[in-house]
Formats: structure tokens, C-alpha cells, sequence
């Protein structure tokens, strides 16, 4: 009978060698020629990877050196074709993308974010992002973020739009942004809530030190960004020849809470070192402490109130892992101003770092 199913494959019957070869699952599955013929018609039919898995399954299993040999033809034969799809899909892409270079008219500078992809999916999302992407598939997988927002990649929009939908297509999770788009949000620093009911008055200061109000309402935030921005100091240290040496060390962190207003597409900022809690409303029953060593106290009974009043908002808190990606383009962050007024001896890119994850999250929300 399996000379029969081999017959039907040559002509292309498949479904006739799909019937045969059930007909045999009933009698002689264990035999290994099923799993070979099975291979064998999953090849012809474009199924690939089943038919990889198949052979590679032979070669681990069955000790007969003719399966072994046929098994390993039908590898080698996998192989190339998968390799003669690659190079053509390669070129495919290769004269869409000059063609959008030289035509589009969306040449904004835009940033490719890979969003965050299940570990038991990521062996055959690598291998997919590798073809797309032209890179090796062990490097793929390392780049494939497994709990946070990874930037992968900076550019022209359209090109960048053009890699998403081969993505998306793939079925690896991204989203694609422009820098205009990330710019036209509005930020505002928060000094202190003039009132929280029954609307929520806030007293924000510009970047030129004028205070204004802004007016809004609980329902109106559509989530929360909260994060840790590292505050630096350089300090001398002595090795072990007892030479002395320059060292940055991270010193504290500022605690950072943003309230995303969607539907006029602001930002309400606030920071623990500059909330006046000395002003405005009180969160406690207990005045605010004027100490130093309880403004930690006074921001916790903020951020617990936040709580209680958004108690159903989603809330991103994923920042430092996206960092540590957004940090290696550092001439990119350079083009995002951050709206934190701190004062830093010298500037660090992990300000802009998180401007541009809470405006993202906006963006995607």
C-alpha cells in the first residue's frame, strides 16, 4: 500500500494519499515508513515545519539505515526550499522598501516597539523574525522581549510601518509610532491639587516657572504610569592598588506617577521631589510632614489615594526593562524633551527615557 501512497503523490493526489495513508494509521502506525510516508506527503504539500519535525523525529527513533538515509534527503530537501523562499521573499521585501523609500511620502522619524511575546512561543516567533529581520535565529530570540516593550528599531515611518505589518502578519506583537505623534502630547508638572472634588483642580508650573490650573475629572484618566528615575552621584573610590578612581553611583531614585487624560491627550504629572506637600489638599488625617525623611510618607499617601479614586485603570510599571533597551539609542532620546523640572549636575538619558514610555503608553492605550 505504500507504493500506492508514493504513486499518488507523484501525480499530485494528494487527498488520494491522505486516504491511503489513514487507511494504514489504522493497521501499521507504529511501522516507521507511515511517519516517513506522512513526512513525505507533508512536504509536497508545503507543510515544512510538520514535515522537518517528522524526519528529524525518524532520524532520533528508527535504527534503519534506509529510513535514516530518506529521512535526511527529505531534510536536506526542506532546507533548500526553505532557502529558496527566503532569498525570494528577501528580494520581495528589499524592492518594496526602496520603493517606499523613493515614494513615500511619510518620511517622519518613527521608532518600532516589539511588545512582549510568550516564552513557549518564542522558538517559532525567533525564526520568523529572523527571516524578516535578515539576523540569525538564536540572536531573534534574544531580542524577542519577554515581559516588556523592547525599542527595537529607529526610522523612516514608512519603512518601519512596512516591518510592522510583516510582523503583525507573523504574528509577533508590535506597534509603530511617529515622532510628531509622540511630540503633540501636553505634560503637566503638578505642584500640588488646589481641590479633588467634585472636579480636580490641579496647580502646574511651566517650563518657565509661570503656575496655571488645569481642571479635570477621575473618569476622565484612562490608566496610570508610575516608575523609578535613578538619580546619580559621582563619587572617588580606591581600588585594590589603592589607586583612587571616579565612580557614578546610583544615589536614590525619584518616585514618578503619570495620569493619563485620553480624550484631550495629556499628561498629569507628578513626582515626589516637586509635590508641594506643604500646599493645597491634604491625603492624611495627620498634616505633612515638613521633614525630609517622610516625604516617602507623604508620597505614599498620595499614590494610595490615587489608588482608591482610579481603583479600575490599567497601570503601566514595566519602565526600567524598557529602558534598558530605549537607552542604547541614545541620540534618538536626545530629540524627546523631558518634563521633569530636576536638577542634574549633568544630564542623563533616563529622563527622556521614561518621557517617551508614558507617552507611548498613551499612544497605544
Amino acid at each position: 500500500m505504500y507504493n500506492n501512497v508514493v504513486s499518488a503523490i507523484e501525480r499530485q493526489d494528494y487527498q488520494t494519499a491522505q486516504n491511503l495513508l489513514n487507511q494504514i494509521e489504522k493497521e501499521d502506525s507504529e511501522n516507521p515508513w507511515f511517519l516517513y510516508y506522512t513526512a513525505r506527503l507533508e512536504e509536497a504539500t508545503g507543510n515544512l515545519e510538520k514535515a522537518k519535525q517528522n524526519y528529524s523525529e525518524l532520524l532520533r527513533q528508527t535504527p534503519n539505515p534506509k529510513i535514516i538515509s530518506q529521512a535526511r534527503q527529505g531534510i536536506d530537501r526542506i532546507k533548500e526550499q526553505e532557502e529558496y523562499q527566503y532569498q525570494i521573499a528577501k528580494a520581495q521585501r528589499q524592492e518594496i522598501l526602496a520603493q517606499i523609500k523613493a515614494n513615500s511620502d511619510n518620511n517622519d522619524f518613527a521608532l518600532l516597539i516589539l511588545e512582549p511575546i510568550e516564552n513557549e512561543l518564542k522558538k517559532t516567533a525567533a525564526q520568523k523574525f529572523a527571516r524578516i529581520m535578515d539576523i540569525d535565529p538564536y540572536t531573534a530570540r534574544l531580542q524577542l522581549p519577554s515581559r516588556a516593550w523592547r525599542l527595537y528599531r529607529t526610522g523612516l515611518m514608512g519603512t518601519l510601518s512596512y516591518y510592522q505589518e510583516l510582523l503583525t502578519a507573523a504574528e509577533i506583537p508590535c506597534f509603530c509610532v511617529s515622532l510628531p505623534e509622540i511630540k503633540q502630547i501636553s505634560v503637566y508638572q503638578i505642584k500640588y491639587f488646589q481641590s479633588l472634588s467634585p472636579r480636580v483642580v490641579g496647580v502646574y508650573e511651566t517650563q518657565k516657572g509661570e503656575q496655571h490650573t488645569i481642571t479635570f475629572e477621575w473618569n476622565d484618566v484612562s490608566q496610570r504610569v508610575e516608575g523609578l528615575i535613578p538619580i546619580f552621584e559621582e563619587c572617588v573610590e580606591m581600588d585594590a592598588k589603592r589607586k583612587l578612581y571616579r565612580k557614578t553611583k546610583t544615589l536614590d531614585y525619584i518616585h514618578i506617577c503619570d495620569l493619563h487624560l485620553k480624550k484631550t491627550n495629556s499628561i498629569i504629572r507628578l513626582w515626589d521631589q516637586n509635590y508641594d506637600f506643604q500646599k493645597g489638599v491634604s491625603f492624611s488625617d495627620q498634616p505633612p510632614s515638613t521633614e525630609g525623611k517622610t516625604t516617602h510618607n507623604n508620597w505614599t499617601q498620595l499614590t494610595q489615594y490615587l489608588k482608591q479614586q482610579l481603583p479600575d485603570v490599567s497601570v503601566w510599571s514595566d519602565f526600567t526593562p524598557f529602558a534598558e533597551t530605549a537607552l542604547n539609542f541614545q541620540e534618538m532620546l536626545k530629540l524627546i524633551e523631558p518634563h521633569l523640572s530636576l536638577f542634574r549636575r549633568e544630564e542623563t538619558a533616563w529622563d527622556a527615557a521614561f518621557e517617551l514610555y508614558s507617552r507611548l503608553a498613551l499612544i497605544k492605550k
